[in-house]
């Protein structure tokens, strides 16, 4: 079977309508819904994606550690103990520190 990295294109149910075509949330009036504007009222819409195959390499890394967050009032960036990416690689992952 011959590997592919080419995407594909799959329907997939609209998140903000719930896959109803309708959206309702705090600005409309109770008993009033408006056709979504994701989906245009279908209820569904495109998720294009490529298929997993294999972890890629990276060459432009030396270590790796934890993540602390993407919120800047909790914290960014690495944190914790680091492993070397060849370790990472074989499974190891960085822990938390003691």
């Amino acid at each position: 079977m011959a590997k592919s990295s080419r995407s594909k294109t799959i329907d997939v149910e609209c998140g903000p309508c719930k896959g109803t075509g309708i959206y309702k949330n705090f600005a409309e009036p109770d008993g009033v819904g408006v056709v979504c504007l994701n989906c245009n009222g279908s209820g569904k819409t495109k998720l294009t994606y490529r298929p997993f195959t294999v972890r890629k390499i990276r060459d432009d890394i030396k270590t790796v550690r934890l993540s602390a967050g993407s919120f800047i009032v909790t914290g960014i960036g690495p944190k914790g103990r680091s492993v070397s990416y060849k370790d990472f690689l074989s499974g190891k992952m960085p822990g938390k520190k003691r």
